[in-house]
């Protein structure tokens, strides 16, 4: 027989060592409970062994009130053990701690001992015999929203509720509809049983263990546990739905943010056999909803624990914002300076390239725009979904127009007979701006729901990204590069056919041009993925950005400040900045000269002499004079002009 002792890893030793008999069951459950208490004593396999005392408690002697007492006691206990202590237990026995305690109440309630209610800090426990009667559409079960103490339970929280009034100020609650319990019970009176878990720790999911990583995209669950039973009723086999609400938990790490929580929960309930017996959190006949009051709406066939996992993510690194949104910015000039020049001079957009090249800045443009308008909006509603489509298609139409490039080229160079194709721009739209706008309508027709990722207004990963977004840059990127090899083959192979000098300059520097801009797609779509596949990883997400965003840069860099031309005709306009700042500023200091002889004037003259002075036009400048001939000698000199010399 175990003693009496101040050491949990001795006692729960000794008692795997002896049975647990009807003389004894009351002293294990009662030292179990006090000696959990100190829970920074309590090691893995100290949960392990509890695991085991309590499924022994449930099998041996009659339950009475103070054994259930003092296991939910231990319950408690072990809830408030540090997380990282839960991480080393590699067996169910978390698992086992809930099932135990829902088992011993259960069979508690089968002794017609009456009703039981005890709360602790972390868990409650209603086992309760009503009358089916004294509630014609069902019981509503809930605990109250304590804002002193939102981190624990406290007595009175969870009770019996009236819908709806009665149920604003809950955390969790939970409706068993009437037609369940007459369909599924005998008699006037039903035994029901309720348990509330402040925190997740005994429901171990491999799911969310593997988002834990702080700073990343992890998993959790963002609500308390609550969980009823009903004897005589199936879990799994309702006859109604029952319905858990929820007021999702406040996320209080400032690295992490909860926004469009509602976009990124689901209701879950606990399936015991789920992960060979370790249990797991399943979706499985539940559906989510949400009501007028922002709480979460779960919806489900079963009986069971329930709860609302959340995706979180970690803030956005401050430097990759600035960092992103900077070239950006500075693109989108880039590109509008771009588009300015080709349309102010009516001589650089006559030609077949020049058309092509504002198109494919049109495509940038509106990528950039829509980018920094909304990608970071809510990832709720209509207005997120149509910034994903729009972001989604003029992607799609720049590397489509980079295509449409790649065939002028070849037409120009590789296929020089029947080169000439008719309404080659006509064709050329349809296909740059047409073949995108395909893609997203058959994305949309098949699921929209594809437009939110649930941090971004973009697509979420998956087929709709990979066969919708990747795959068309993928091709488009291979094409492009086969076009460009055959140029250059052309190029280097027959370059004495192809005319003067400076046709083949341009030739060249067209090719180039070309191939650094593919390159540069290339190696942000790349990054890209990587992204995608390696969720917030710093280095490739900066890659991406950077890249992403210096496409309009480069385009000017390419086409409008490395070309001639382009230079000699913005000269002119350039050279009369210069100048006009210089007479706005010796405009200036004429006026402030003029301001001050005046000033002088007024408190020099003697008293009951006026002087003024005029601005007397000529035809090489201006000269302030004075207009009474009695200044005094003092102001002989004082003659300020503005004439050039």
């Amino acid at each position: 027989m175990c003693q009496e002792v101040a050491d949990l890893d001795t006692f729960v030793s000794c008692v795997a060592e002896n049975n647990i008999t009807r003389e004894n069951e009351v002293f294990v459950s009662k030292t179990i409970a006090r000696l959990t208490s100190n829970h920074k004593d309590v090691s893995s396999m100290n949960i392990i062994k509890v695991a085991d005392i309590l499924e022994d408690l449930v099998t041996t002697g009659d339950p009475t009130n103070e054994i259930a007492t003092n296991i939910v006691t231990t319950v408690n206990n072990i809830l408030q053990v540090d997380q990282t202590t839960f991480n080393e237990v590699e067996d169910n026995s978390p698992s086992r701690i809930v099932q135990a305690l829902e088992s011993y109440t259960t069979a508690l309630q089968l002794t017609g001992a009456g009703n039981f209610t005890e709360t602790q800090k972390s868990v409650t426990v209603l086992a309760l015999t009503l009358p089916i009667s004294s509630r014609p559409s069902g019981f509503w079960f809930a605990t109250l929203r304590n804002p002193d103490a939102p981190d624990k339970l406290t007595k009175n929280d969870t009770a019996i509720r009236h819908e709806p009034d009665e149920l604003l100020e809950t955390d969790a609650s939970i409706f068993l509809p009437a037609e369940t319990l007459q369909a599924d019970t005998n008699g006037d009176t039903v035994n029901i049983s309720v348990f509330v878990y402040q925190n997740s720790k005994l429901f171990r999911s491999p799911t969310l263990r593997a988002n834990e990583s702080p700073g990343e995209f992890r998993r959790s669950t963002g609500s308390r546990i609550i969980a009823a039973t009903v004897e005589g009723v199936q879990k799994d086999k309702l006859s109604s739905p029952m319905i858990a609400k929820f007021e999702p938990i406040n996320i209080n790490d400032e690295s992490e943010t909860s926004e469009g929580y509602e976009c990124r929960s689901k209701c879950v309930y606990w399936d015991f056999s789920l992960n060979n017996g370790f249990g797991d959190w399943s979706t499985k006949g539940c559906k989510r909803e949400m009501d007028s009051e922002g709480r979460i709406v779960c919806v489900c066939d079963h009986l069971t624990n329930f709860a609302v996992i959340v995706d979180i993510y970690g803030r956005s690194s401050v430097a990759l914002d600035v960092i992103s949104k900077t070239i950006c910015g500075v693109s989108i000039v880039a590109v509008i300076v771009t588009v300015g020049t080709f349309l102010a001079f009516k001589k650089f957009r006559s030609k077949r390239p020049q058309r092509i090249l504002l198109s494919l800045c049109f495509a940038l443009l509106g990528m950039y725009l829509f980018f920094l308008a909304g990608i970071e909006a809510s990832p709720c509603g209509v207005s997120c979904g149509i910034v994903a489509v729009l972001i989604h298609y003029f992607t799609l139409a720049a590397m489509f127009w980079m295509a449409v490039e790649a065939v002028n080229l070849y037409l120009l160079l590789v296929k020089v007979t029947n080169a000439n194709v008719s309404h080659f721009m006509i064709k050329a739209s349809l296909a740059g701006w047409g073949l995108p706008l395909l893609v997203v309508i058959i994305i949309l027709a098949a699921d929209y729901t594809q437009y939110s990722d649930n941090k971004h207004c973009f697509l979420k990963p998956g087929n709709a990204f990979y066969f919708g977004l990747l795959l068309p840059i993928g091709l488009v990127l291979l094409f492009n590069f086969v076009i460009f090899a055959l140029v250059m083959r052309t190029l280097t192979c027959q370059a004495k056919y192809m005319g003067s000098k400076s046709t083949r300059q341009q030739t060249v520097q067209r090719l180039q041009n070309a191939v650094a801009i593919s390159l540069l797609l290339g190696l942000t779509w790349i990054f890209g993925l990587m992204s995608a596949i390696k969720a917030s990883t710093f280095a490739f997400q900066l890659l991406f950005a950077i890249c992403n965003s210096a496409q309009g840069l480069l385009i000017f860099l390419l086409f409008c400040a490395r070309q001639r031309e382009i230079r000699e005709a913005w000269l002119p306009f350039l050279r009369r900045i210069p100048n006009r700042l210089y007479r706005r500023s010796d405009y200036v200091s004429s006026a402030r000269e003029t301001t001050r002889m005046s000033t002088i004037n007024n408190s020099t003259s003697a008293p009951g002499t006026s002087m003024s002075l005029s601005r007397l036009s000529t035809g090489t400048g201006s000269i302030c004079v004075p207009t009474d001939d009695d200044v005094g000698d003092s102001f002989s000199g004082a003659i300020s002009t503005d004439l050039k010399n």
